[in-house]
């Protein structure tokens, strides 16, 4: 298709998408594999206002797809849905609310047909496991959640493009809506018509019904919980486990910080403290920290579409991140029985990590800075009230911040949160 010109695809764009969409259904293999070719291609060469009429019909047949009756060609929507994830990913987020629900079917199902609550399904009749199958799922719905890595909400909350959704309304907007908000008088009168917050509590309430099929998908492949184990003893994940691990809490990071920003975050904090989550947080504070065991390899055949999950050997990325929310949550919430000594835990697994550890990536050194503006600069009083040693934290810090080989970004946030600190009286004697 590459071969020919832009012009001779944008004439025929409609017949080709309608066409080539249709095959994500084939029962042959063969004929799904070029079709998923065909889909990057088009992705490739259209632009993204050119590719917005028609973007309907990929989405209805890759929902399709995903709740079709024959297990290959639920499993070979994944590789469809990745031609969207890899080009113009954007476009494809802008309609999460529409597609999550299909997504979440492909592991799970509703427990009633009047309620939101899901449980786990077994990957019956496949040639990859159950959990294998949870992961792929699992690592293409993060990509489709909100944007977090830049510190906002990356467009996701204010959305101000300039393309607009026949089926939502068949009002357009007269004016460029960022020039329209520089108006005295609001326009938005003029603007097109449909139910934002509808939809938003339509995503919210999806959402919050996928959160507890984490704890299910991480419950059933972590090792039972040690009597015996010190807080210094790391638990040993195969690389299964370990990539569930990655899966689990790398969502449960980004729906934290997204709502975080959002009217909807008490909703996810209730949801953080209900009898299953708190089962689900001493079940990993139980464990805490996580590395990954050597023995046990993770090995990929033909049939299995495994996305690259990039876990280092001491899992620092995971264990930061468990480390950031477990501390916000209890910074934020009630403090339970429990968390005094969970809160100690998490605290000697940073102190030892400071000590240790000086080639953080760019990914652990924010997660890093991160955690530390958490407890320096936002939660300060709070933690001393929990018994947290601060003092320690801070000469770790120093001592991080003076031997580490970290990059030049978190070597001046580091430098930072150290000047903060200096300019505290409670903080610095």
């Amino acid at each position: 298709m590459k071969i020919h010109s832009n012009e001779l695809i944008s004439q025929h764009l409609a017949q080709i998408i309608v066409s080539i969409s249709s095959l994500m259904q084939d029962k042959e293999q063969k004929v799904r594999k070029a079709a998923a070719k065909a889909v990057h291609v088009i992705l490739e060469v259209t632009p993204e206002d050119k590719l917005q009429p028609f973007y309907n019909c990929f989405l209805t047949n890759l929902k399709c797809a995903m709740t079709n009756i024959d297990r290959n060609i639920q499993e070979g929507s994944l590789t469809f849905l990745d031609c969207f994830l890899k080009q113009k990913s954007e476009l494809i987020c802008s309609y999460r609310d529409s597609i999550l629900p299909e997504v979440f079917s492909l592991f799970s199902k509703l427990q009633s047909s009047s309620g939101l609550d899901r449980k786990l399904t077994l990957n019956l009749g496949s040639k990859m496991t159950s959990v294998t199958w949870r992961i792929n799922i699992m690592s293409r719905l993060l990509q489709l959640l909100p944007k977090v890595d830049e510190g906002d909400m990356s467009g996701d909350a204010n959305g101000n493009h300039n393309l607009y959704e026949a089926t939502k309304s068949h009002i357009f907007p007269i004016y460029k809506y960022e020039f329209g908000r520089g108006l005295a008088a609001t326009a938005d009168c003029f603007g097109i018509h449909h139910n934002d917050a509808e939809a938003n509590n339509a995503l919210n309430f999806q959402i919050m019904s996928f959160v507890p099929l984490l704890y299910q998908t991480f419950i059933e492949v972590l090792p039972e919980k040690k009597s015996s184990k010190s807080s210094d003893e790391y638990t040993a994940l195969s690389e299964e486990a370990a990539a569930v691990l990655t899966c689990v809490i790398s969502t449960l990071y980004v729906l934290w910080k997204y709502y975080s920003k959002t009217e909807e975050y008490e909703n996810l904090k209730e949801v953080l403290l209900k009898p299953e989550a708190r089962r689900f947080l001493s079940h990993l504070l139980s464990n805490f920290p996580y590395c990954k065991s050597g023995s046990t390899m993770f090995k990929k055949s033909k049939s299995q579409i495994i996305p690259n999950m990039t876990t280092d050997d001491k899992c620092t990325k995971e264990n930061l991140m468990i480390a950031y929310i477990y501390f916000s949550l209890a910074t934020t919430c009630k403090l339970q029985k429990d968390m005094k000594s969970e809160l100690q835990m998490v605290t000697s697994f940073v102190n030892r990590m400071l000590l240790t550890r000086k080639d953080l990536n760019k990914t652990e050194g924010k997660l890093l800075v991160e955690f530390l503006k958490l407890c320096f600069i936002d939660n300060t009083t709070k933690l001393k009230k929990f018994g947290i040693d601060l003092r320690t934290i801070i000469d770790n810090t120093i001592i991080f911040y003076t031997h580490s080989t970290t990059s030049e970004w978190v070597q001046r946030e580091l430098f930072a949160i150290l000047l903060h600190i200096a300019n505290v009286p409670t903080l610095n004697k």
